[in-house]
């Protein structure tokens, strides 16, 4: 497992992306102006959370560290 972390520029109804991504076992925190989402995923969860949170709107992406 690999640490995820996606900044997406909000605001936006994160709830609505929350009920996409809690399966997963992700953190989301909403900021107002941006909401990030992070957590420890395989490759192929990091794949889907992030295809998720594009969904939203402009996202900035870093994903390794270990």
């Amino acid at each position: 497992m690999t640490q995820l972390m996606v900044e997406i520029k909000g605001p936006f109804d994160s709830k609505k992306l929350w009920s996409l991504i809690e399966k997963y076992g992700v953190n989301l925190t909403d900021l107002g102006q941006i909401v990030l989402v992070y957590g420890d995923l395989p490759f192929t969860d990091a794949v889907d959370v992030i295809a998720f949170c594009s969904m939203f709107g402009e996202i900035k992406t870093e994903y390794g560290g270990g």
